[in-house]
Order: structure tokens, then sequence, then C-alpha cells
């Protein structure tokens, strides 16, 4: 339950997926995240790019080698919505403790 800010380096090398859930709505069933991309740079459209939930070896090594005050955005998160339609969210955006 992450919305972006200030995140610990620990916190980061413990994850392997993405999820997201809508807490304002009781009783929803989680959204299917079919894929996003991660970047130390807010514009890099080319990313390191996951086509599910989960995050690639690739992504995680890229985690692991972030210092601290270092940036790291989550962009072109793509989900499938409960009536099978694709949409983009907003980027999120996190500075490394």
């Amino acid at each position: 339950g992450n919305t972006g800010g200030l995140i610990a380096k620990s916190e980061l090398n413990n994850i392997n997926e993405l999820s997201l859930t809508i807490s304002d709505i009781p009783n929803t069933k989680p959204y299917k995240i079919v894929e996003f991309r991660i970047s130390d740079k807010f514009s890099d459209r080319l990313g390191r790019i996951s086509h599910s939930h989960e995050l690639t070896l690739h992504q995680k090594e890229f985690i692991r080698k972030l210092s601290e005050g270092s940036q790291l955005f989550i962009t072109n998160i793509k989900i499938l919505r409960p009536d099978n339609k694709i949409i983009e969210l907003s980027p999120v955006g996190y500075i490394i403790q």
C-alpha cells in the first residue's frame, strides 16, 4: 500500500511484485497489473519493462544498484479492469532512503 514518496532500500529489495487495490471501495477485487516500467528518470520511455505484475530479474538488479537519495519511477502502469479493458495509470515516484 504505497503511493510514492520516500521508501527504504530494504523495503524495495524485498518486493517481488506490484499490486493495486482501491482502498476507498470495500470488497473490491485487486486489479490485475499487466505491464509496468521502472526507471531512475521520469521521462525514460525505454525503462526496464515487465509484462506482468512481477518484477523481472533485470528490474530487481536495477533496484539493488540504486543508492540513497536516488529516484525510482514506476511508469506505464497498465491494468486490466474488471470489464477487460486495459488502462494506463499515472506514474509513481520514490526517493530511496
